[in-house]
């Protein structure tokens, strides 16, 4: 949670725009499910790619190396 201005703002609800071709956008829709969120659909492929790739993730934290941004 952030307080700005005597003012509660539950984090989790703070959404961004993040710009994605047409072609990445389409790609993303034959993959989702009918009324599933684009937000649900990332989190989901981040948790499956961690996973496949957990000793990546292990290697990193242990050299505590920042995620690019």
């Amino acid at each position: 949670m952030i307080k700005r201005k005597g003012a509660v703002v539950n984090q989790a609800k703070r959404n961004t725009t993040i710009p994605i071709s047409q072609r990445t956008r389409g790609a993303l829709d034959s993959i989702k499910y009918p009324r599933q969120s684009y937000d649900s659909l990332i989190q989901e492929m981040l948790k499956f790619w961690k996973e496949k790739h957990s000793e990546y993730w292990t290697r990193r934290r242990a050299r505590k190396v920042p995620v690019a941004r």
